[in-house]
């Protein structure tokens, strides 16, 4: 399988030596893979991000087959790209990121260098 990602070239062999990036990221081949199982296709990328790309970002996808059939590009995620240490508090994340039922328990996580104790709401 060979990775295209807003721009990256050259293109990357996943699983073998090198690696690819733009201004935004860099993917390494090592510890990068594909993986197919019936109808699913697996994908897992050894990423690492700019320091300029901080902050939260969308995570889209989107899928082609050989015969010209299209997913079309569809957020299914967030990443919060980290930047430089937050003294204070900080928001930590929620589970599930994406539902799509019409009941569901969500853990919310909440982070705070003083302790858990110092956050007030």
């Amino acid at each position: 399988m060979v990775l295209f990602c807003s721009g990256l070239l050259p293109a990357l062999t996943l699983g073998g030596s090198g690696q690819t990036g733009n201004s935004q990221c860099t993917v390494t081949g090592e510890g990068s893979y594909a993986v197919g199982n019936g109808t699913t296709l697996t994908l897992t990328l050894n990423m690492t991000f700019a320091a300029g790309f901080v902050g939260n970002k969308v995570i889209y996808q989107a899928a082609r087959d050989l015969q010209g059939g299209n997913s079309g590009w569809q957020p299914l995620g967030t990443w919060g790209v980290p930047g430089a240490a937050i003294a204070g508090p900080s928001v930590g994340g929620v589970t599930p990121a994406r539902n799509t039922t019409a009941e569901q328990t969500y853990v919310f996580t909440f982070n705070d260098t003083n302790g858990w104790q110092d956050l007030g709401w």
